[in-house]
């Protein structure tokens, strides 16, 4: 999808890459809810860089995290120390100072994706540089789901420990309801409470514009008696309407999943919320399993009195 309401985030990127070439490297924390676009908005300016080395990794939502995960995949794409340091599994001073000596040698811009499932070697190595990237010409942007690091988050106290000159902040807002229009004229859809069920998500919203006429995921949460067994009962693997399983329950955006509460075995009540123009024939639990609105009801007419 394009990239809207992105051209100041991408302006103030590119002032910081001249400033970081000129007067010393930075961090740039770039902040958001799930599916906000702050991976797409990364990859836009990493594509437009000419004289800039890049540089890319990630943290993956694993039940056992990988100790320096986006540090293995970074030192795959410069052979080298770093990497010699990396596959020699060398002591972690060697491998910061490996990966130190990367962004001193050569002006880079390196990317740490999703730092809200990092593990604690990562968030070290995120100080470690952090406190010393005025010596370089690089940058450092890090990327992660502001709502899920609360004030007792691990990456929290590692951003409150960095430079305050060293640090740049960015926060991703969701999209205008004008854009939602636009997206929504372009892709032959209708717009009306396409803003209001999204919120601007630009994932959410994708999700939406990309169901057919009759089907628009909606994010719902089941409240009252039935919600403990409903969940239980269609997220079974081999529950009767399931039609797909995300990788992570937290997928949905969190604040469409706190704005609607409406009960699944209820359409009259799903219309009071969208009105007759936006129908839905799926619905996706905050646990993250998209299931059809008929089995949906029959589970919960099959529920407790």
């Amino acid at each position: 999808m394009e990239l809207l309401e992105r051209d100041g985030c991408l302006a103030n990127l590119a002032e910081w890459r001249i400033a970081a070439l000129e007067d010393g490297g930075s961090v740039v924390l770039v902040g958001g809810e799930a599916g906000i676009g702050k991976t797409a908005l990364l990859r836009e300016f990493c594509t437009r860089q000419q004289d800039v080395r890049v540089l890319s990794g990630g943290c993956d939502d694993l039940f056992t995290p990988r100790p320096l995960a986006p540090l293995h995949d970074i030192a795959r794409q410069c052979p080298g120390g770093l990497l010699e340091a990396v596959g020699s599994g060398a002591g972690r001073e060697s491998i910061f100072t490996a990966a130190l000596d990367e962004l001193e040698r050569t002006p880079t811009l390196v990317v740490f994706e999703d730092m809200h499932w990092a593990d604690e070697a990562t968030l070290d190595l995120l100080k470690f540089l952090g406190r010393r990237i005025e010596r370089t010409r690089s940058i450092l942007a890090v990327s992660y789901r502001d709502d899920d690091v609360g004030p007792g988050h691990s990456l929290r106290m590692v951003i409150g420990d960095l430079p305050r000159a060293s640090v740049r902040r960015m926060l991703l807002a969701p999209l205008s309801e004008s854009a939602v229009a636009q997206l929504a004229r372009r892709a032959s859809r209708g717009s009306e409470g396409l803003y209001g069920i999204t919120g601007g998500n630009p994932l959410f919203l994708t999700e939406v514009l990309a169901a057919g006429d009759d089907s628009v995921p909606l994010v719902c949460v089941v409240p009252g008696r039935t919600e403990p067994w409903l969940l239980e009962q269609t997220t079974r693997p081999d529950a009767a309407g399931i039609t797909s399983r995300p990788s992570s329950p937290s997928s949905a955006p969190r604040r469409a999943r706190k704005r609607l509460k409406l009960r699944a075995d209820s359409p009259k009540q799903r219309r009071n919320y969208f009105g007759d123009s936006v129908t839905g024939t799926s619905v996706m639990l905050s646990t993250g399993s998209l299931l059809s609105w008929a089995a949906l009801r029959t589970a919960a007419s099959l529920g407790p009195s």
